[in-house]
């Protein structure tokens, strides 16, 4: 099998959680054959296994669509590219490197929730809104467009993509560690462990 030079991309994360996870974890193990570089705003709470770090900048969370719209690769650099959550605007300035899109969901901010923050928000409230659905939305859009492929993790997730990209995606379930878990005992309720988070 070719070793490959792959891109890795992910944005800060404000709280360490599932999602969090995932493309430190796609790093740890492609690292394990191949040559693997992530490009992250800030280090990765979780391992990374061999790969290479490098910090993007700017580090400010709430600047990752700059940061990624800053990266620029030379094909003769990567063979591949996977793309995080809002990393899709990797894609507008590296089309000519293959990539692959891991999305949790398309930005619901942009496409569904749009009207009730509108209805709920003060008028600089609205006036951002206004402004990040004209610019970023569209940057969201095109960029997600122009992923050679979109992983969704769900099958609602690979509705919401259709609906909001026009593209079909593969599922891609992230996955669980069994060995990290043990059973209990069994009684009449099921627990059920998360976080509540809107995107």
């Amino acid at each position: 099998m070719k070793k490959l030079k792959i891109a890795i991309f992910d944005p800060a994360r404000l709280v360490p959680g599932g999602g969090q996870k995932v493309m430190p974890k796609i790093a740890e193990h492609l690292s394990k054959k191949h040559d693997v570089t992530l490009f992250m705003q800030s280090p990765p709470v979780y391992g990374f296994g061999n790969a290479k770090l490098k910090i993007i900048k700017p580090t400010n969370r709430f600047l990752a669509p700059l940061a990624f719209l800053r990266a620029s690769l030379k094909k003769s650099d990567f063979d591949i590219m996977i793309l995080g959550c809002s990393a899709n605007l990797v894609a507008l300035r590296n089309s000519h490197i293959p990539s692959i899109h891991i999305s949790h969901t398309p930005p619901r901010f942009f496409y569904d929730l749009k009207k009730e923050m509108i209805k709920n928000a003060n008028f600089l409230g609205k006036f951002v809104i206004y402004g990040q659905n004209i610019f970023l939305k569209k940057l969201d859009y095109f960029g997600a467009r122009k992923c050679t492929k979109i992983l969704a993790v769900s099958k609602e997730v690979q509705k919401r993509i259709k609906s909001c990209y026009g593209r079909e995606s593969e599922l891609f379930y992230v996955g669980v560690d069994p060995s990290k878990f043990k059973t209990g005992r069994y009684d009449n309720y099921v627990l059920s462990v998360g976080r509540l988070v809107w995107t």
